[in-house]
């Protein structure tokens, strides 16, 4: 089975940066999952919520920030910057 995605480029460029990052956003869950299980699992000794708050979105930055270096040169000749 074979499937096509097709977008109409520059106006659907915002629709296809997730098409293309499916995989990276996928990995990106399982990492936070098993971030937070590991949280809950042994625990974060001496952090207050707010502070375990900050590392789970510390982690979401790192990731989003990973997946923006590994597509987001795909997308600098459509119309601009992503």
């Amino acid at each position: 089975m074979k499937v096509t995605l097709a977008f109409d480029l520059p106006d659907e460029k915002y629709d296809l940066m997730p098409a293309l990052c499916a995989d990276d956003y996928v990995s990106c869950l399982i990492d936070i999952d098993n971030s937070l299980r590991n949280t809950l699992k042994y625990g974060a000794q001496g952090k207050t919520y707010k502070q375990k708050l900050e590392c789970v979105l510390s982690l979401l930055e790192e990731l989003r920030a990973s997946i923006r270096s590994r597509h987001g040169r795909l997308l600098e000749g459509i119309n601009g910057r992503v």
